[in-house]
């Protein structure tokens, strides 16, 4: 594994492949869910050292956005403010990982259920599709990705010193 991941630049897109300067790249990863997104700094350290020891260099945090912290990333029920605590861990477990030369692949909407958490008329009518397809019409909906988009990717990890928006080491965001 490069270490740290992104020293030779950021991941992109060269016709059917990924590179990372001028090298091509392969993904071997893993995907976390839920509180798993968020160890504490000891046991960060050590899976990020376990994980590239295995040869993994991507790590998928998913789900991530349903719960208010310790299981999400939000601060509260509401699931609209990002919680600083989740924060501070989500960043030194990225930076640990990119340390060891593993990447980050960042998921944005995967369930949160943005309509539920803020009570909407006939929400209990909703599927569980965590608000999937109404969000790509309404403006709620839309303005409210957007939102958290914006505050997780222009947020600046105090352990790199880089908002997500310029960090060499997350290699996707879905």
């Amino acid at each position: 594994l490069d270490r740290p991941a992104g020293r030779l630049g950021p991941v992109v897109v060269r016709g059917d492949h990924f590179y990372t300067g001028d090298r091509r790249i392969r993904f071997w990863g893993v995907n976390l869910c839920f509180s798993a997104s968020f160890p504490e700094h000891a046991t960060a350290d050590r899976l990020a050292a376990r994980l590239a020891r295995f040869g993994v260099n991507a790590v998928r945090f998913h789900h991530m956005d349903n719960q208010p912290f310790p299981n999400g990333i939000f601060a509260d029920r509401k699931l609209e403010k990002l919680s600083p605590e989740a924060l501070d861990r989500l960043d030194y477990f990225i930076n640990a990982l990119k340390q060891h030369g593993v990447y980050a692949n960042l998921n944005l909407h995967v369930s949160r259920a943005y309509a539920k958490s803020h009570k909407w008329p006939s929400e209990d009518k909703l599927t569980e599709s965590y608000d999937k397809l109404i969000d790509l019409f309404h403006p709620d909906l839309i303005a409210a990705e957007k939102q958290d988009a914006r505050d997780l990717l222009t947020h600046v990890n105090k352990y790199t010193n880089q908002p997500y928006t310029n960090e060499p080491a997350i290699c996707m965001v879905e």
